[in-house]
């Protein structure tokens, strides 16, 4: 017996087919935008990191920003300051274990620490460096 289909029967069978699987329902997402309105130091951010504890860190033409889910808490350069940032320019951000956080800025690099609240500059051989687009953390914890 030969079974000829024709191509209107697999047209039937694809469009009934579709039908008949369930829709499956899409999760909402939410985005809320933050802005130098919340609170943000400037609306221009270069880089965006969320450390181990859950605070978004947001670094900025003007300033670091540490968002804890409601409230903004900002770090400014102060040049009185030997505990401060070394720029408010602030290109790359890097958590590190639990202790701190690495700000590459436009005059450096700096080391946040969590239990202090202190900023350590980090010097460089040579002190050539300054500007730091990015640090990254190498799979043996070395920092580049």
């Amino acid at each position: 017996m030969e079974l000829k289909i024709s191509r209107l029967g697999i047209l039937f069978c694809l469009i009934t087919g579709l039908i008949s699987i369930p829709a499956k329902a899409q999760e909402e997402i939410r985005f809320d935008q933050i802005t130098s309105l919340n609170g943000l130091s400037h609306n221009t951010v270069f880089t965006i990191t969320q450390d181990n504890q859950g605070f978004m860190w947001f670094g900025t033409v003007e300033g670091l920003n540490r968002f804890d889910g409601k409230n903004i808490l900002t770090y400014y350069s102060n040049e009185r300051d030997s505990f401060g940032l070394v720029s408010n320019h602030i290109f790359s951000l890097l958590p590190y274990k639990d202790c701190g956080l690495f700000v590459g800025t436009e005059q450096g690099l700096s080391f946040f620490d969590k239990l202090s609240g202190r900023f350590h500059e980090i010097d460089f051989p040579g002190g050539s460096l300054k500007r730091i687009n990015k640090v990254y953390q190498a799979s043996d914890g070395s920092i580049y």
